[in-house]
């Protein structure tokens, strides 16, 4: 499973792939079908242009939602956040 994040300092932009940069400390709910809790997460941040991997940490919240923390963000940033189960 694969979501694509921009971190934006607005509190919504209608989307699916919407995530504000406060969330880069608190960590961001990824939703996924892998019907699995045992999961392995690979951040990579601005996949458009250097592809870059970049250390997360990540929490199984249930069978389809996993929290994932990528550090401090700054706006405009991309993250293709992967979901392997």
């Amino acid at each position: 499973a694969k979501c694509r994040i921009t971190i934006t300092n607005a509190t919504d932009d209608g989307t699916s792939n919407f995530a504000p940069d406060i969330q880069g400390a608190n960590g961001y709910v990824i939703k996924h079908n892998l019907n699995t809790s045992s999961v392995y997460v690979v951040a990579i941040k601005d996949p458009d242009g250097t592809p870059i991997p970049i250390f997360c940490k990540y929490q199984p919240i249930s069978a389809d939602v996993v929290r994932v923390t990528v550090g401090v963000t700054a706006d405009d940033e991309v993250y293709d956040i992967i979901v392997i189960g």
